[in-house]
């Protein structure tokens, strides 16, 4: 599924689903999936095999932990999502992560920090098909920026599968701005770090 972009005007808050059939961004939902068991392989330890067979894989993922995970159980990948709040991550990796959160969008004038870290990312995961991905996502973007004046924010809507209204709601009201959430998140290590010395 391709990569869905929404945007909303400064006179008019309703979320829009930009279209061109010109310009298309493949790859939803596998550069999310790329980009998590990126994350998970480099910040997390191997699970525990659950089964014999599972001791020949030289990576047991929390995404396999899904398909046995009990209604009164945290979910296995919470781990990985939890990972935009620690240092031990890039900052681009933490406001990549972020911008794949459900109900988040970034203003426009935040375009060059976000663009920044997605192909700061798509260099360091040496994937080709994700940097594609990426640089597409990028170049539909400042499309969608150049092509509609009074433009305010975007949202970029992973999941394509599941429709964005039923996501999202009609307006933006639910969502949130993830730059300013990487800011508060950021500007938290900034403090933690300079209080130690």
């Amino acid at each position: 599924m391709a990569i869905e972009l929404y945007y909303t005007l400064a006179s008019d808050k309703r979320p829009r689903r930009w279209r061109d059939p010109y310009v298309s961004c493949r790859g939803s939902i596998a550069t999310w999936l790329r980009f998590m068991w990126y994350m998970e392989r480099k910040y997390l330890p191997s699970l525990p095999p659950l089964y014999p067979t599972d001791r020949e894989r030289d990576y047991n993922s929390r995404w396999s932990r899904t398909v046995f995970l009990k209604d009164d159980e945290e979910h296995p990948m919470q781990e990985v999502w939890d990972l935009q709040l620690s240092p031990s991550v890039t900052h681009a990796e933490r406001l990549t992560m972020q911008s794949m959160m459900d109900k988040s969008y970034f203003y426009v004038v935040d375009f060059p920090k976000v663009a920044e870290a997605w192909l700061e990312v798509a260099r360091m995961m040496k994937d080709d098909d994700v940097e594609k991905s990426f640089c597409g996502l990028v170049n539909i973007t400042r499309q969608l920026i150049h092509d509609t004046p009074g433009i305010c924010s975007i949202a970029i809507h992973w999941n394509s599968v599941v429709n964005f209204y039923e996501c999202n709601g009609k307006t933006d009201k639910d969502c949130h701005d993830f730059v300013a959430d990487n800011n508060k998140v950021e500007d938290n290590f900034n403090s933690k770090q300079h209080g130690r010395r």
